[in-house]
């Protein structure tokens, strides 16, 4: 029997508090589909190098290249065991959009993991380094959430906010959903409370919650999403990102902040 080539899972950190969630979510997903992750650290150059010395620069890249890799492996060991495959990484100095850019170009991962902090997407990576990836990035995105688990012991309780290609999806989103038991949990906001969605097969397997479009919507949604127990949240590309200006919708910013669960972002 062939056997089937493991996804590519893409690791981008800037090594700082919340790199460990980040790792550890990028572990437990390759766990779940049979998946092989790469880590990138990039950090720009003018950070690291504050010296005109040729020699003096030279030494503190030296120096910061070692506490980076030193850094990136006790935290691979920290949320590996000896079953999963080798974590490989990379430590890039330079200008981080274009490192990342390039990273992308060159690997072409199934999925990009990304971390976020307590109030705000990472920002040690460059600001809007999130909606970056998102635009520039063909696959999936996943933003890592805190306590994470998607072990294949725990069950996969997956939700969706107004993603409307759920069980359209392919590839290593495909995969995942193969994973999930139960019905899925849809959570629609509509713009008034009488608004009805068109009745499909697809919503055999669904148990839907309709939210009125408000200013505390997603304050809402997020609260039953955390209720509920949903350990993956899927989000469609398009409602991630805002039309046009390409930059993340309003709306996404609170759910990643309000959430704990890990937020699945499909590029349909």
């Amino acid at each position: 029997m062939e056997t089937k080539t493991p996804y590519k899972i893409a690791v981008l950190t800037d090594l700082s508090d919340n790199a460990n969630d980040t790792i550890k979510s990028a572990i437990e997903l390759s766990r779940l589909v049979n998946g092989s992750v790469d880590l990138l650290y990039t950090k720009s150059l003018s950070d690291v190098v504050t010296y005109e010395n040729q020699m003096s620069a030279m030494r503190a890249m030296d120096e910061a290249y070692g506490q980076a890799r030193l850094k990136i492996r006790t935290l691979i060991k920290s949320v590996t065991t000896p079953q999963d495959q080798k974590v490989s990484h990379n430590i890039v100095f330079g200008n981080v959009k274009r490192e990342i850019k390039k990273y992308l170009n060159d690997n072409n991962p199934d999925v990009v993991v990304l971390g976020k902090r307590k109030s705000r997407l990472v920002k040690g990576l460059g600001d809007g380094i999130t909606q970056y990836v998102l635009k520039h990035h063909k696959g999936e995105v996943m933003i890592a959430g805190q306590n994470t688990n998607l072990s294949s012991e725990t069950a996969l309780n997956i939700g969706a906010v107004n993603a409307t290609g759920v069980q359209a999806s392919s590839g290593i989103a495909n995969d995942i959903l193969a994973k999930h038991n139960g019905p899925l949990r849809a959570f629609n906001i509509v713009k008034t409370n009488v608004e009805q969605t068109k009745a499909s097969e697809e919503k055999k397997n669904m148990v839907e919650y309709i939210f009125e479009e408000g200013t505390n919507t997603m304050k809402n949604v997020s609260n039953y999403i955390n209720k509920y127990n949903v350990n993956l949240l899927w989000v469609d590309k398009s409602n991630a990102l805002q039309k046009g200006v390409r930059s993340l919708n309003p709306e996404f910013n609170v759910m990643i902040n309000q959430l704990n669960a890990p937020i699945f972002v499909v590029n349909k």
